[in-house]
């Protein structure tokens, strides 16, 4: 009897133990990938693969430029980016330039100017860097710009006239193509075209489209205290199109926890998915939009013009169930994917970083990171590239960031 309480014992505390250190079987990482026709598809489901902040950031540099040297210094920073000889490229929107530093932080030369002619500027953004070419875009001219390196101007991609009026991207490759996504009434069209012809600013023809993938348009909210109570912080009617010129074309709406990528030349190639529970919308937050929505309309009465198209918008606001569940999506070089959350910040959070997703090249969800700063940036390699922002000023410091995985069994990049 006494040897019978004793197993029986023994095999309740084993029990105990067991079911105290096992996660639920819905919690544990899942990662596995299949075929579907000539589709790969990729499936997270679960926990990501590492729990905790997945990285360690450590300041190495800042681009400042020289005090002595008017030229050298920056005005309202953007983002930045390296080449392979470890030069970096600035965005300087204040002065409407690309402002370059060596490897030790000095600086070097600037191109591109502000104005409407061949390398001149009025919103411009970097788009990617690879071999020996910077593709700059302008938001406002609707163009992206090719220039060496060095600095030399290679040339110039315009959309063709009926495209520009409703075109929400543009990427320019260096294999002959070019991307770019078109509004729809309810949907986005990803276009791949020649870049003979009409693109080169110079030549009038007109080049055929040569696919087009039409991804359905998101409706993105960002909600948050504004004003005392629940406001709308942001909306976006349009879905994420990011070009990596070593891999291809990522599209994602952001409101299904799916992202498609695309090849060079158009040809779906691999579907990611993660399992993730959707956030709703609350009552109070649906009130709000739709409060912000009546106001902006009001306002455009009392000005007298603008009434027609906040109307119409107003006609048409779609306010969703679920949050998305990413706004934005980053890639670096090295492949991996990086899924920005949405997050409200004001002047008392911004001492909080951005907070991302972490998704392998392959596609599987590692965890969750959060960066040191609240501005956006760029990931090569092991390196983050964003600006230190200083609230007393109002200052931008373009910081380099040397990224360490905190897990041991952690590859990166």
């Amino acid at each position: 009897m006494t040897m019978f309480i004793k197993v029986i014992s023994t095999l309740l505390a084993t029990t105990f133990l067991v079911s105290c250190s096992s996660e639920p079987s819905s919690k544990r990482h899942s990662f596995k990938v299949h075929q579907e026709d000539a589709v790969t598809i990729c499936e997270n489901r679960g926990a990501p693969k590492f729990t905790g902040e997945l990285f360690r950031y450590d300041p190495i540099l800042t681009l400042l430029g020289d005090p002595k040297d008017e030229e050298s210094l920056l005005f309202n920073p953007g983002e930045f980016t390296v080449d392979h000889d470890g030069f970096f490229f600035v965005e300087d929107y204040g002065n409407n330039r690309i402002a370059v530093f060596d490897p030790e932080g000095r600086y070097v030369r600037s191109f591109g100017r502000e104005g409407d002619g061949p390398g001149e500027f009025r919103r411009l953004q970097i788009q990617f860097i690879n071999d020996d070419e910077i593709h700059i875009y302008d938001g406002q001219r609707r163009r992206t710009t090719r220039y060496s390196t060095s600095g030399s101007l290679l040339s110039v991609i315009s959309p063709p006239p009926e495209w520009a009026s409703q075109l929400s991207e543009l990427f320019s490759m260096q294999n002959g193509m070019i991307v770019i996504s078109h509004s729809g009434e309810d949907h986005d069209n990803i276009r791949y075209t020649g870049l003979e012809g009409c693109f080169i600013a110079d030549n009038g023809d007109t080049a055929a489209v040569i696919r087009t993938h039409p991804i359905p348009k998101r409706y993105l909210y960002r909600f948050g205290e504004s004003g005392g109570g629940v406001g709308l912080i942001r909306y976006s009617g349009n879905p994420i199109i990011r070009y990596l010129p070593t891999i291809g074309v990522y599209a994602t709406t952001g409101v299904e926890p799916e992202i498609k990528l695309y090849s060079k030349y158009g040809i779906l190639q691999k579907i990611i998915r993660i399992e993730l529970e959707p956030e709703l919308v609350t009552q109070d937050e649906r009130n709000a939009v739709s409060k912000q929505a009546d106001e902006s309309v009001n306002r455009a009465r009392e000005r007298g013009f603008g009434v027609e198209g906040r109307e119409a918008s107003r006609k048409a606001l779609v306010i969703p169930d679920t949050k998305a569940f990413w706004e934005d999506i980053l890639l670096d070089d090295s492949g991996y994917i990086w899924l920005k959350m949405p997050e409200v910040y004001d002047a008392e959070t911004t001492t909080q970083g951005l907070m991302f997703r972490v998704l392998s090249p392959d596609g599987e969800y590692l965890g969750n990171t959060r960066w040191p700063e609240w501005m956006p940036g760029r990931v090569s390699g092991n390196l983050l590239f964003t600006s230190r922002f200083i609230m007393e000023t109002g200052e931008r410091i373009p910081t380099v960031y040397k990224i360490s995985p905190i897990a041991d069994d952690l590859i990166f990049p």
